[in-house]
């Protein structure tokens, strides 16, 4: 019987985090910063921007399971999150 690794599940644990959590808030943040940005009718834009964010989001989650160095997505992923939501409130106020 193969062993264990406890710490491999949580591992797995984290990354699922990161790609489903963390990942749907970057890509529903920068979606949110896209629509208020771009000119043209915001109907319009929504429906393009909901396209191409399940585009990204999948290419996230597949970037996520692949990169070998947690911290690294964990780092590339809070610097985002931070950036949209500054950038966010700032157009908006």
């Amino acid at each position: 019987m193969p062993k264990t690794n406890a710490s491999s599940g949580k591992l797995i644990a984290y990354r699922i985090f990161l790609a489903f959590i963390v990942g749907f808030a970057v890509i529903n943040s920068i979606g949110i910063l896209l629509s208020l940005l771009l000119p043209g009718d915001r109907l319009t834009n929504i429906s393009w921007i909901n396209l191409l964010a399940f585009l990204a989001f999948t290419a996230l989650i597949m970037w996520v399971f692949h990169e070998p160095s947690l911290k690294r997505i964990t780092r590339v992923l809070v610097s985002l999150l931070i950036s949209s939501a500054l950038i966010s409130a700032a157009v908006v106020l």
